[in-house]
């Protein structure tokens, strides 16, 4: 929604309420180990690209409350960002392929990580 607000899509009166939920859910959820449908088969894991989407979520609330006045806890968010961040340099990077991996503790790389920044 961030996105489309730069873009000049006006969100109806629910979105950014939509959006607080989300954010509220995932601050309770954002460290759970995962296994969805985009990820590979297995065991629950702490898949690096799930949790930078997490850190994309927190920034892109701080943003949308500095660049539109929406209203929200940016420093709570900022916070989180800053955990989510360290979390995801600290145990999904390996020094020995001097990459960021797939998940937690592994070495096999990911493509999603390969993708550009938006």
């Amino acid at each position: 929604m961030y996105t489309a607000r730069r873009h000049g899509i006006q969100p109806d009166d629910d979105t950014w309420r939509v959006q607080l939920e989300l954010l509220k859910y995932l601050e309770k959820h954002w460290w759970d180990k995962g296994s969805g449908i985009w990820e590979m088969r297995g065991p629950p894991r702490d898949f690096t690209h799930s949790k930078v989407m997490t850190w994309v979520a927190f920034d892109r609330a701080v943003k949308a409350i500095g660049h539109f006045g929406l209203e929200g806890d940016a420093a709570h968010w900022r916070a989180l960002r800053e955990t989510v961040h360290s979390e995801v340099c600290d145990n999904g990077f390996s020094e020995r392929r001097n990459a960021f991996v797939q998940y937690y503790g592994g070495e096999t790389l990911d493509a999603a990580g390969r993708l550009p920044a938006a």
